[in-house]
């Protein structure tokens, strides 16, 4: 099934992108695969807003610039709900204060008309959003519309938790710049050289309990979905060597 080999190739470069320029390019494949022209990734949360797009670079400065995040409906839809919606021509999302319709036709003059957003969350109230968008009007059945909600929602989680763990600019406040404490270190970098929790433990001496304590609490702050990726995390940032 092309949806499920796509979801699966995209999970897949996820796990290896260490860079932006590496998730802007699984995130514009996803977009070619799905017949999208663009993606963005939009971060709003305290300070400035944070974007990773395709976008042509004069609309996204005109966006900041205009402020317009405050004033979108997508962004609005995606602070209401948890679950992807399309929006434009004949969907959800339509503009209605004067701001909102500006917004609107500023971007169909770039060719921004139709597009499917993924909405995600985050600590004290940030959020995201991944959309996909094109330059065509198009219509389709439920079902193929249920299908591409369902791929997009699970390609813009993991692309969230990848830019969030690994991209600092996306990071949130209370994750960015943290350091792992000194025993957080040693047991993940006892772990990276393939020693078992209970083979960690009689190396420093603590009880295996006390280890996994240490691994679950690197995860955590590392925002790292299993030990193997927190340990990856940790050498990519120098945590440990």
């Amino acid at each position: 099934m092309l949806q499920r080999r796509v979801f699966q190739e995209f999970t897949d470069a996820v796990q290896g992108a260490d860079n932006e320029i590496a998730f802007a390019g699984v995130a514009n494949r996803l977009a070619q695969a799905l017949d999208y022209r663009w993606f963005t990734y939009l971060s709003l949360g305290e300070g400035k807003p944070e974007a990773l797009s395709t976008y042509p670079l004069t609309w996204s400065e005109h966006y900041f610039a205009e402020r317009y995040e405050n004033v979108d409906p997508v962004v609005a839809a995606s602070r209401a709900q948890t679950m992807p919606f399309f929006w434009g021509d004949g969907e959800a999302a339509q503009p209605v204060e004067r701001g909102a319709r500006r917004l609107f036709d500023d971007a169909a003059s770039f060719g921004i008309v139709q597009g499917l957003t993924v909405p995600l969350s985050g600590p004290n109230g940030r959020v995201a959003l991944f959309t996909l968008s094109t330059d065509e009007k198009r219509s389709t059945s439920f079902d193929q519309a249920e299908a591409m909600k369902l791929i997009a929602q699970m390609c813009g989680l993991r692309l969230h938790n990848g830019l969030c763990s690994r991209i600092e600019r996306f990071m949130p406040g209370h994750v960015r710049g943290r350091a792992l404490t000194a025993r957080q270190r040693t047991c993940l970098a006892a772990a990276a050289e393939g020693h078992s929790a209970k083979e960690v433990a009689r190396l420093v001496a603590l009880t295996p309990r006390t280890v996994q304590h240490h691994f679950d609490e690197a995860r955590r702050r590392l925002g790292a979905e299993s030990l193997p990726h927190a340990i990856t995390i940790a050498l990519r940032r120098g945590e440990i060597a």
